[in-house]
């Protein structure tokens, strides 16, 4: 089935703030409107004010948004009837040509750098080498930050100067165009151009029993609500939703050569075969299955986006080596004879390179029991003991956290540091763990207090009288991120994946990089359990 989603979001009651006239015009029924974005803190006044428009024509312009009652809403998508530019915005408009002709006569011009910016795309915006922007900002990183402002040093200005600083007069109605190079080609010479019209195909086994049909369907619903969002902020999106029944894949090669983003199957073994399908351009974003990372290795269009174990595993290190101070010591406890473990392989490559001094220990729990004794002998009064139990073993877990404990009982100072599989254990008694101060790092966890979650879950109850399920915000934050990408990029959106930087969404963080030909997800959240039972989540 195809759907096409628009709506509105609650209201949002701010103080006002200044308009920036919009580039984007559309034609309807023969008349000329701007489409407007709004944006926190811009009321109906102030908007009406920058375009020199009455209210009462606005809101004639868009009877279906009831905006004498309703009011703006944040990322809402509004059209004011296009006129000539009011003596307001002329005055300000030569306001702002002044300030750029003294900018100019000074060698430089200030531009505002944008969340999806680098200082490459800057310096290729407008002719300026990198050398020459750091130089005149006196920066010796090339990391910028968004909204940074940073000087661009120039002779005169060019037409994409005018662009990003003025507000343009009389611009003509246009479409975007679309970029025709080739996949072979370099992020260089690829043109990433804007799309606010997204073809999208969500593959999953909705009829499947439960639990899985269930889980499926809440993912289905997190993600219509990612489209509902999206359209209140201008884009629209066919979506094509389809139920993979017993390994098979409901849809042509043609039809996903059609999509911007195709979203699912689950399993690794239908994203495979989805692969098969889709050739190498259509990107395929894997939501849900960890194991389907191998995929990456021999398909350059497949996106992972549940963070792996072993991106877990380095964040642990990683975690270890920025809280490390003098004085402290590192631990790695391991089950005697239990054999080679993914966790441990990977600790054994990664501590090490992390440049940080550790002492192994490794116990049977059924032959020793001087475990508290041994630990009293090895472990410092002076610092902090950092401690990582490299096993996956429920009952060794267990074990080794009851001995840890113990040490925390007699006055020792101990962190202990896990991935996220420890919090699913049902035999460890919680309150170890917060004696522990355990630091997890966790490709999920749903902060309760962000704002972002709290509307989600207002919305959600709202909406299908039910609670959300972890599935419900996994589906809202991949549907809402990579469609978001594909408007923002156009087709080769993908190729801008392992420049953007770490991005918060409802319960995870997303950081890809380049694995093999693919790319997978490393943003991990860092979880911190208090003594007074509280669960932190760093910023």
């Amino acid at each position: 089935m195809a759907i096409s989603v628009s709506g509105g979001l609650y209201a949002q009651n701010y103080t006002q703030t200044p308009v920036t006239i919009s580039k984007d015009k559309v034609r309807i029924g023969g008349k000329v409107y701007y489409s407007h974005v709004v944006q926190e803190r811009q009321t109906l006044f102030s908007i009406c004010k920058a375009y020199g428009v009455t209210i009462d024509e606005v809101c004639e312009a868009n009877p279906e948004l009831d905006l004498r009652h309703n009011g703006t809403k944040l990322n809402s998508l509004i059209l004011i009837p296009f006129k000539e530019v009011s003596a307001t915005v002329r005055e300000e408009t030569a306001q702002k040509e002044q300030a750029i002709e003294e900018a100019i006569q000074q060698g430089y011009i200030v531009h505002t750098v944008k969340w999806y910016e680098d200082i490459k795309d800057i310096s290729r915006k407008y002719g300026v080498s990198v050398e020459s922007i750091m130089e005149a900002n006196g920066l010796t990183k090339k990391k910028l930050k968004n909204r940074q402002k940073i000087r661009i040093p120039v002779g005169t200005p060019s037409s994409a100067i005018v662009e990003d600083t003025v507000v343009k007069k009389d611009s003509s109605i246009t479409e975007k165009p679309d970029s025709t190079r080739t996949e072979e080609e370099s992020e260089d010479d690829v043109i990433f151009a804007r799309n606010h019209n997204l073809n999208a195909v969500l593959l999953l086994p909705l009829t499947a029993g439960k639990p899985a049909g269930s889980n499926n369907m809440d993912f289905y619903c997190g993600a219509l609500l990612a489209v509902e969002d999206l359209a209140n902020s201008g884009i629209s999106t066919e979506l094509s939703v389809y139920d993979v029944k017993q390994g098979k894949i409901p849809v042509t090669k043609e039809r996903l050569d059609d999509a911007d983003v195709v979203i699912g199957p689950i399993s690794a073994k239908d994203l495979e075969a989805t692969l098969e399908i889709a050739g190498s351009k259509t990107p395929v974003v894997s939501p849900l299955d960890q194991r389907a990372a191998s995929l990456t290795e021999n398909h350059r269009n497949f996106i992972q986006v549940p963070a792996t174990y072993a991106s877990q595993y380095a964040d642990m290190t990683d975690w270890i080596r920025q809280d490390f101070r003098r004085g402290d010591k590192v631990f790695v406890i391991s089950e005697q004879d239990a054999g080679e473990t993914e966790m441990g392989n990977a600790l054994k490559e990664l501590l090490p390179q992390s440049k940080l001094e550790f002492t192994e220990y490794s116990y049977n729990i059924l032959a020793n029991r001087n475990v508290v004794s041994r630990f009293t002998e090895m472990m410092t009064r002076d610092g902090i003991n950092r401690v990582i139990i490299a096993s996956e073993n429920e009952a060794f877990v267990n074990d080794a956290v009851r001995n840890l404990n113990l040490m925390v009982h007699n006055k020792f100072k101990v962190i202990l540091y896990s991935q996220s599989k420890i919090r699913s254990y049902d035999n460890i008694d919680v309150a170890n763990l917060h004696n522990l101060n355990l630091h997890v790092s966790s490709s999920y966890l749903i902060d309760y207090d962000d704002p972002m979650v709290k509307a989600f879950l207002l919305r959600y109850r709202a909406l299908y009288k039910t609670e959300p399920t972890q599935f419900a915000y996994q589906g809202y934050d991949v549907t809402r991120f990579f469609l978001a990408a594909a408007a923002e990029y156009g087709k080769n959106w993908r190729r801008k994946l392992p420049k953007m930087e770490l991005t918060r969404l409802l319960q995870a963080n997303y950081r890809f990089r380049e694995t093999g030909d693919g790319y997978t997800n490393q943003g991990v959240r860092r979880v911190v359990y208090g003594p007074d039972f509280s669960m932190d989540i760093e910023k």
